[in-house]
């Protein structure tokens, strides 16, 4: 039986086509439950999805492919954006919906009979499932019955899911015939922040520290840029000033690593814990450590400033810098020389260096290292440090 639609008030009830209503308009519907019959229906609540605010990181080529794939294609199509709340998935959803040009359909609960309630529609429709692993948990496979029982009554659906953790029924992934997009959502780029903070922020000189406090979080969504955004315009003060008490995480324990040569900073090690996360004066004599205590980077002779010392080799762990053999500088005693190790990773010795390690002078080499705190970017920022 060919089915259409009876309309009472926004109310949509699947009907035999005897009844002679028209098919669903371009809105938006959920999918709900009558209580006494459990009858499921469709429920308007919008003409289209309406954003109060500029939208950012707007992912314009993933729409336009999206829409020119449906359009040149005659199957079911799948789009699944993942990502934690707040890096921009459910907007991006929003927007692939409404420029579809199809009814929405909204999936906000489990109900049973899904699959031949969504059948029934005599129409190419939008399905969206927003945070589908609450309603679909685990290995559930009811989302493949709405997905697979549709494809014998000769209308298309675009299917958009969106998950905050990406834990799907794994029938759906690899399969490009049910999925064929699947973007994970991370932290805002750098010029996405900066867009941010340049639109909303109203004390102009806290800028630079506003945007370095941001790139240095664990976190970094479009929600948590506006909330220390609009803190610093109230206080106007730096985000450090409300670091310990504002509910946002920062990278604090990761610094980067890098030797001072002829006053050049040459990269060592990348994004690793320190036992150390600054240098003063009582810190001399101690040992410096990174990633846990796996890694010896000598002990500190001197302190130059916060975050640069001059350490030399121990004898304990005789290997400065990580490295699985004992390494020379070019010139033995000479702070800031340059640290060369053989292809081979064996110590490379060069004329006037120490090549004995049980020799005293051997652990009077000196190294020059400075240390910066990562972003979370993963990309400079002027002045980070």
């Amino acid at each position: 039986m060919e089915n259409q639609w009876t309309k009472s008030g926004n109310k949509y009830f699947s009907s035999e086509v005897s009844q002679q209503m028209p098919l669903l308009p371009v809105a938006i519907f959920n999918i709900e439950r009558d209580a006494r019959s459990g009858d499921l229906y469709l429920e308007e609540t919008a003409s289209a999805f309406e954003f109060a605010h500029k939208l950012y990181a707007v992912e314009t080529k993933l729409i336009a492919r999206t829409l020119k794939t449906y359009e040149n294609t005659s199957a079911n199509l799948g789009v699944l954006l993942n990502g934690v709340k707040g890096t921009g998935k459910t907007v991006t959803s929003k927007q692939i919906a409404n420029a579809s040009g199809l009814p929405i359909l909204l999936i906000n609960a489990d109900y049973p009979g899904m699959s031949t309630f969504i059948n029934c529609i005599q129409q190419d429709v939008l399905i969206m499932i927003d945070e589908y692993e609450k309603i679909y948990r685990g290995e559930d496979s009811s989302v493949l019955t709405v997905m697979d029982g549709i494809l014998s009554n000769g209308f298309r659906r675009i299917f958009l899911l969106t998950t905050n953790q990406l834990r799907i029924n794994d029938n759906l992934v690899q399969r490009p015939g049910r999925l064929r997009y699947l973007k994970t959502f991370t932290d805002l780029t750098k010029e996405v922040i900066e867009e941010i903070v340049d639109d909303l922020l109203i004390h102009k000189h806290l800028r630079d520290v506003t945007v370095r406090f941001i790139s240095r979080l664990q976190l970094i969504t479009i929600d948590i840029v506006t909330a220390i955004v609009k803190e610093v315009n109230i206080h106007e003060e730096s985000p450090e000033a409300f670091s310990d008490i504002f509910n946002v995480k920062k990278n604090e324990d990761l610094f980067n690593v890098f030797i001072i040569q002829d006053n050049e900073k040459i990269i060592d090690k990348k994004a690793i814990t320190l036992n150390l996360s600054s240098f003063k004066e009582q810190n001399v004599g101690a040992e410096l450590w990174a990633d846990g205590y796996d890694y010896n980077l000598g002990e500190i002779v001197s302190v130059m400033d916060w975050r640069t010392v001059i350490v030399k080799q121990t004898k304990s762990k005789p290997y400065p810098l990580g490295k699985k053999v004992p390494v020379s500088l070019l010139s033995a005693n000479k702070e800031g020389s340059t640290v060369a190790v053989a292809e081979d990773n064996t110590p490379y010795i060069p004329e006037g260096g120490v090549q004995n390690p049980d020799h005293d002078a051997y652990y009077d080499i000196k190294i020059v290292l400075t240390i910066e705190p990562v972003d979370n970017l993963h990309k400079s920022f002027t002045g980070l440090c």
